[in-house]
Order: structure tokens, then sequence, then C-alpha cells
């Protein structure tokens, strides 16, 4: 369905025609003001924007046949693919048609972006063609008739890159303003992946700030949770219960061979006739049988002793939690 605008068709006509020259130059001469005039003009396949320019005029059909949605769609295509700084021009376009499309927020929006790279080149000292200040005399006489009827709404910057869209209209960086009709608006904060959306009312002559919400903070980072484990403390080292039970037997052997040199005293003793031998024998088979009894007490004390060590060993373990070390580290969300 095609919208008419309410400004007379031939002024709207005109208009159009000056911004089509201004927005997308169709020759390569007059395409910048900087570039020299006695540069010979390329042929149609040598020129990177000469589809772009055959794009413009299929816009600029579709605008004076009253098409304006058709024109926005054409003219909204290259002014994506050439970006704000190269096609800031057509920005102006694309206002004149959201204009007369009845879409007055995307109008605005787009005189806004207009006289801004304006402003932007006087400040850079550009020397701008006189078509650019009289687009951009229209412009501002345009936006001071619609703020009679509507509300600015004014974002502002930020440190961190925050992208910013109104309703359906184009991302821009904060730190702008608009001219929005009254009734809820809903502005789209960006940064990065994320995004938050904000509803807002505007109200007719009014103007209204609105923040852009503080950046998402980093997940932080926390310390290494400790870890610990349960060990079991002994009084002492089990190798003095080894070095016990060793020496008990070891010492075993003594009385052993104390008591195997009594037995063979004594069956001398017995096979011997001779009275003097005997007594000599049995003499010596008391004092070895006395050398083995008090040697047998060697392997008993160290035999308790070996006991005693085992039950202090058991008796004294005891359990304790120490700490070992850091568990990985994690973030808190």
């Amino acid at each position: 369905m095609m919208h008419r605008s309410s400004h007379p068709s031939a002024r709207r006509f005109a208009v159009l025609v000056a911004a089509a020259v201004a927005g997308l130059p169709l020759t390569a001469g007059d395409a910048r003001a900087d570039e020299p005039p006695s540069e010979p003009a390329k042929s149609p396949g040598d020129d990177p924007l000469e589809a772009s320019r055959a794009q413009f005029r299929r816009g600029m059909d579709a605008y004076t046949a009253g098409d304006y949605a058709g024109a926005i769609v054409v003219w909204q295509a290259i002014y994506d693919t050439l970006g704000p700084e190269r096609g800031y021009r057509l920005a102006f376009n694309l206002g004149r048609a959201f204009d007369a499309f009845g879409d007055a927020s995307r109008a605005t929006e787009f005189y806004d972006v207009y006289l801004g790279s304006v402003r932007a080149r006087r400040a850079r000292g550009e020397a701008l063609p006189d078509l650019v200040e009289r687009q951009a005399h229209d412009a501002e006489a345009r936006l001071e008739e619609l703020s009679r009827s509507r509300g600015r709404v004014r974002v502002p910057p930020t440190k961190a890159p925050v992208l910013v869209r109104v309703d359906r209209g184009t991302e821009r960086p904060a730190g702008f303003s608009v001219l929005l009709s009254p009734g809820p608006h809903t502005l789209t904060f960006r940064t990065g992946p994320s995004s938050v959306e904000r509803t807002i009312d505007v109200v007719a002559g009014e103007e209204r700030v609105v923040e852009p919400p503080p950046p998402e903070e980093p997940p932080k980072r926390r310390d290494p949770l400790p870890v610990f484990e349960t060990r079991t403390v002994r009084p002492f080292s089990p190798v003095w219960i080894f070095v016990g039970a060793g020496a008990t037997a070891v010492s075993v052997l003594v009385p052993a061979i104390q008591y195997g040199s009594a037995l063979s005293i004594a069956s001398t003793h017995d096979a011997s006739d001779d009275p003097l031998e005997r007594e000599r024998l049995a003499s010596e088979y008391s004092g070895a049988k006395t050398a083995a009894y008090t040697t047998l007490s060697i392997p008993i004390v160290l035999g308790v002793a070996t006991i005693a060590l085992g039950t202090a060993f058991v008796v004294g373990s005891r359990s304790e939690t120490v700490r070992v070390g850091r568990a990985g580290a994690g973030f808190v969300f």
C-alpha cells in the first residue's frame, strides 16, 4: 500500500531530486567534493559504486511513484552497505522517505544522524557542498516543526561502547537525541552479545533522558577452596615394633643354646663311669642349666617390651584433619 505525504507533490519531488544527487552521486566527477575534477570518468564495470547508484535510482523511482516503503527498503540497504560515514547523505533521503511514509520517529532519527554527520565534517574543516548545507537547514527546520508535537528522548554517551535501537530503527552508539511521537516506545541497549530493553512513555513537548544500563560486570574470580583430608597420626614409627620383634626372635637363640649345652653335659654325665668325671660334669651341668634359665629372661623381657610397643602404637594413634591444598579456581555468578 502506498502512503502519500501531506507536503505538496512538486516540493517533495524537488527535494527528492536534490537528495538523490547529494546522497549518491550518479557520476564519478561529482561523487565527492575533494575528487579531482579532471579525473576521467570510469566505465561502469570499473566503478564499485555503480551497482549502488543503480539501486538508488530504483529507490528514487519508487519515491516519485509514491511507494515510500519501497524507497525506504532500497535506500536502507544501500545505507547499511556503505555505512554511516560513507553513506551519510542517504540519511537525509531516508529521513524524507520516512517523513513522507508517516513514520516521524524514524524520520527524526535519520535527520539527527544526517545533522550529526554534517556537524562532524564542519568540525574537521571539510568544505561541504551548498546542497548539503541547504539540506542541513531543511532538516533542522523540519525537526523544529516536528518537535512541537513530539517529545525528545536523549541517550547520554557512555564510556563503554553501547549500541541503542529506538523501536525498530537501526542501532547507533549511545550519545544522541531523537524526537518521538507521544506514547510508549522501546529502547534496546546492546553491549556485546547481551541486550536490555526499556519501555518509556513520551510526552509531547518534553525531553526525557534515558541512561543506558550499566555494563554487566565480568564474573568475579574466587579464591580456590581449601582441600582437607583425614589422616591417622601415629605416636611413633612402626619400625620400632619390627625391631623389637626381631630382637625378641634373635634373643630366643641364647637360652636355647645354653639349654642345649646343659643337655649335652647331662648326656655325657650319664654315660661316664668315672666318679670324678661324673662329679665334674654334674657341676658343669648345674652351671649350664642356671645359665639357660637366666638367658631365658632375655627373650621374655624383649617380648614384653615389643607387646608394650604394639599396644602403645595402637592406643596412641589418632585421626587428624589436615589441609593438603586448594581446589581448582572457579567463578562466582
